[in-house]
């Protein structure tokens, strides 16, 4: 559960992977993923995609992406498939920063960054997008 979940945030969607937030008061989306080193593609994917419904039904701003727990790998394939979903979505919906919080896995942490890099690679840069290794870190550069 995030640290700074208030009684004023939406709990959008939770499945077995992830759980995402609505902090409308500070037009922010927290995104949590679980441990889930069994996981498989279909539920990561579909994961992904309740993700971009629920920006295209409640865009925001800024997002906190908790990738903390991480500790499977994402396939090189996948990873360009969420950049290809999910940036024109960011892109549509009017972001402008983008937090990720960078797992202690080396595993997890080596997938995200690669993640990372596809979203820059399909991102026009109308959004900045920064690696944090803390939430309260990623929370303090989102709500500067």
């Amino acid at each position: 559960m995030p640290i700074f979940l208030k009684k004023s945030m939406q709990k959008l969607y939770e499945s077995d992977l992830a759980c995402y937030f609505l902090d409308r008061e500070n037009d922010t989306l927290f995104c949590e993923w679980k441990s889930g080193q069994y996981y498989s593609d279909k539920i990561f994917k579909e994961s992904v995609i309740a993700l971009t419904e629920f920006l295209k039904t409640h865009p925001v701003t800024k997002i906190l992406d908790d990738s903390l727990q991480v500790d499977y790998p994402i396939p090189p394939d996948t990873q360009i498939w969420v950049a290809q979903t999910i940036t024109p979505v960011f892109l549509e919906t009017g972001l402008q920063k983008y937090a990720l919080v960078q797992p202690t896995e080396l595993l997890g942490e080596l997938s995200n960054e690669q993640l990372f890099d596809e979203i820059d690679e399909v991102s026009d840069g109308s959004f900045v997008s920064k690696v944090f290794s803390s939430q309260q870190k990623a929370l303090a550069w989102l709500r500067a």
